[in-house]
């Protein structure tokens, strides 16, 4: 059985304790690490985000300017968002419809 480590920092009601595998436990396939990974931060999400806002409002560049671009991000239109696959742009290369 694995030790339990907290995983959060924060609030002692926010953090919660996340179970580390022991090394003679079956290491997870990679299509488990990923759900591993959304379930992990969709749990401590709200922590992330506060902390995230902590950092912008106490002058930290790297997260202000981040949160302004969360902020004013536009959404693009379709025709912008279709990015060409390389078949199609060595067809446009080449000339060839």
């Amino acid at each position: 059985m694995g030790s339990v480590v907290k995983f959060a920092e924060g609030s002692a009601a926010a953090a919660k304790p996340v179970r580390v595998v022991a090394p003679d436990e079956k290491p997870l396939r990679p299509g488990q690490c990923r759900a591993y990974l959304r379930k992990a931060v969709a749990a401590a999400f709200r922590d992330i985000v506060h902390g995230f806002i902590q950092q912008a409002t106490t002058g930290s560049c790297q997260h202000v300017k981040m949160a302004t671009d969360v902020v004013s991000s536009k959404k693009r239109s379709g025709a912008e968002s279709r990015v060409k696959g390389p078949a199609e742009q060595l067809m446009d290369e080449l000339g060839l419809e």
